[in-house]
């Protein structure tokens, strides 16, 4: 039985996808709004029930996303050419 399991969720301004482990070392892949919508409230829920290990772990996860933000953004309007 493999119970370990990878989920990834994207969202940008004009889709959202779902990528869920299947067999190792694939991936289903779903775009359908329900199956996104939900998982993204659940991902969500996981967050706010989460304790932090550490302040300055806190500091670094929120500065390197951020960073991952802005890099996203930046992109978005290049490619708006």
């Amino acid at each position: 039985m493999h119970t370990s399991s990878s989920l990834m969720f994207i969202k940008s301004s004009q889709f959202k996808l779902i990528y869920n482990q299947f067999l190792h070392p694939n991936f289903t892949r779903s775009s359908d709004k329900n199956v996104c919508d939900f998982s993204e409230e659940w991902i969500k829920k996981i967050i706010m029930q989460s304790e932090l290990i550490s302040e300055t772990g806190e500091l670094a996860r929120n500065t390197f996303f951020c960073n991952l933000s802005e890099k996203v953004s930046v992109l978005e309007s290049e490619l708006k050419l």
